[in-house]
């Protein structure tokens, strides 16, 4: 599945970035891609489980985490919310690549607009619009 969602990963940072036209390479390393932009660069982590070997990975950069669209990687991120509210250059891309279907969560900017007492519950909604990965 980890090259599933690499294959996925790449396809979607080129996809969006056809009109802007600002990729200019990337590479492909373990379980992360190194993309180079005209005005950054940005790392995607790609992990199809969430686990706490991310805690050494996520930096104060432009990070896009992508892991499979499951109920442990939403449980993963509501218990660690914490650690990801921090770097405000940090996405979460839940993946079912099998329908190629996605939704994503900035969690900074996530923590401003909602309320702490709904966090769970809105993150679960978004959760339900994609299918599950089984």
């Amino acid at each position: 599945m980890l090259d599933s969602l690499k294959e996925w990963s790449i396809n979607f940072v080129k996809h969006k970035d056809i009109f802007n036209n600002r990729l200019i390479d990337f590479k492909v390393l373990q379980d992360m891609i190194e993309f180079e932009f005209k005005d950054k660069k940005h790392l995607y982590i790609i992990l199809p489980e969430l686990t706490d070997s991310l805690k050494e990975k996520i930096r104060d950069s432009f990070i896009t985490i992508v892991c499979l669209n499951k109920k442990d990687n939403l449980n993963y991120v509501i218990k660690n919310w914490d650690m990801f509210i921090k770097n405000k250059e940090l996405n979460i891309i839940f993946v079912n690549p099998i329908i190629n279907d996605k939704w994503i969560l900035n969690p900074y900017v996530h923590e401003i607009i909602s309320e702490k007492e709904s966090l769970s519950q809105g993150l679960k909604t978004l959760f339900e619009g994609v299918q599950e990965v089984k």
